[in-house]
């Protein structure tokens, strides 16, 4: 049973609070970073500002949930190992998708 005075537990939870506020504020500077950035020069502004932040918004996360799992010591190297496969079995599949966008814009 986990014995929660014990300091490396309490240690462990603060580290995670740590991660968690870090990560929530990262989300937040760089939405607003995007907005700045972004301002008013596209047609479509609304459409592609969320995707993108979406995609921070994921990223982020879900770089804190690893983090998260490294810091309760739970092994997380075949994870990182399946989310390296699956990018790379994704990223073959959106290649033609992905060109074809960009050939619209060009």
């Amino acid at each position: 049973m986990i014995d929660l005075f014990e300091m490396t537990f309490v240690l462990q939870i603060l580290q995670a609070a740590i991660v968690l506020v870090g990560a929530f504020v990262l989300v937040a500077i760089f939405n607003k970073l995007l907005l700045k950035m972004v301002g008013g020069k596209t047609s479509e502004p609304k459409r592609m500002v969320n995707n993108a932040q979406r995609f921070l918004q994921i990223t982020i996360l879900s770089a804190a949930a690893i983090l998260l799992l490294h810091i309760f010591n739970v092994d997380v190297t075949g994870l990182l190992a399946d989310l390296g496969v699956g990018t790379l079995a994704i990223s073959f599949v959106l290649k033609d998708i992905i060109e074809t966008g960009f050939q619209a814009y060009l």
